[in-house]
This record gives C-alpha cells, structure tokens and sequence, in this order.
C-alpha cells in the first residue's frame, strides 16, 4: 500500500542518515587520531634534535642561539625565550628569542631578575628557585605580588597567559624557557609544559656538558 510504501522510504531515509553521521564521525575521530600522532612525532623530533645540538656545542650562548631557531620551526607558540643565570651576579638575563617586536627585545635585553632577592616572587625567579615549571593563565591575578620592575616587565612584554619551564639537569638550575601567543591567543595546557620539559631538560644538560668543557 501506499502507506507502507511511504514508511518504508522514510526509515530506509532515516538509516542512510545515521549511517552518514556514523561515517563522518568515524572520519574526523580518524583525522585526530591522525593529527594527534603528527603532534606527538613533531615533539619528539623537537627533542631529538635539541639533543643533538646539545651533544656537540661546547659553549652555552652558541647552543642557546642554535636552540632557538629549532623551536620556531617545529614548535607552535607565537613566541620562546630563554634566559640564563649569570653566575657572577646571581641574575637571570636574556640570551635569546623568536616572535619578539625590536621594542619588546630592547626591554628584554635590559631587563635583569635578582635571584637573590628574598622579596622577589615572579614566576621566573620562582621557577628557578622551586625548580618546577609555571603554566599563568591570568598575567593580572600575578600582578599585585610583583616588583615594580616585573609589574613593568609582565604590562609590556607578556602575553595575558603563559608558561615558564626552569633549566635544570642534575638538581642544578641553569635559566628558564619561557613560551606565550602573543599573538594567536591560543590556549596553553598542561600537554604543553610535557613537552617543554623535555626540551628544558636537553638544553639545561648541553649548558651543563659545556660549562664542564669550559673548566677543562
């Protein structure tokens, strides 16, 4: 009958559709899997390649500046940078970066965290000290219980959020990466700090290797 044959054609139109939703959901579980194990294998051949850097250089400053280069290329923040301690001062001090504006670079070159200081509290200094890594979601909620210094620092040259990841190899603490975007805005998550812990862990034993050639 005609009834019959009207209820056919809609659950016949019916299936065809769910089994459409079921392919396509199929299909973009696919492509994250996908995406997923593209991200997983781009970060560790980030790490593998800041290994081989750190094998072979013999002075810190010229592993940082080779360091750098890798992170922008393979690595999706807007921005890194990595500060070293200076030992004959007890400060934390700039030594290279990617994604920086000329003004924002004259201000990082100039700018100098007392390791020192019992009062100070920025996450920079924090993450040396306390040797582990700080993810800032709100720049803000951190601004009260800074120093005029770091107040000015963090209003002109951080992002609203950001991740600071201490260099450290064998309980010793060289310098921090810090990584933002600045630009993009993209949110930044724990996945995040993983994979700069590696990358901080392989720089700090590079400083590590070439401050042990340097007092041969």
């Amino acid at each position: 009958s005609l009834v019959t044959l009207l209820a056919y054609c809609k659950a016949t139109h019916l299936r065809n559709r769910e089994l459409a939703k079921t392919i396509t959901s199929q299909g973009d579980s696919a492509k994250d899997l996908l995406n997923a194990a593209n991200a997983r294998y781009n970060d560790m051949s980030v790490i593998q390649e800041i290994s081989s850097e750190s094998s072979v250089s013999l002075d810190a400053n010229q592993l940082i500046h080779r360091v750098i280069p890798i992170m922008q290329k393979r690595l999706n923040f807007d921005r890194a940078m990595i500060m070293l301690i200076q030992e004959d001062t007890g400060t934390l001090e700039y030594v290279e970066s990617y994604g920086h504006t000329q003004e924002q670079l004259a201000i990082l070159k100039q700018a100098r965290f007392n390791l020192k200081n019992p009062k100070a509290r920025g996450p920079f200094v924090k993450a040396v000290k306390e040797q582990r890594p700080f993810l800032v979601d709100d720049v803000d909620k951190i601004t009260s219980s800074l120093s005029m210094g770091s107040k000015i620092f963090a209003e002109t040259i951080a992002s609203p959020s950001f991740i600071c990841v201490p260099l450290v190899y064998n309980q010793k603490a060289f310098g921090i990466l810090a990584v933002d975007n600045w630009n993009s805005q993209k949110p930044l998550t724990k996945s995040d700090i993983a994979i700069l812990n590696g990358i901080a862990s392989q720089i700090a034993a590079g400083i590590a290797n070439a401050d042990s050639f340097k007092k041969l």
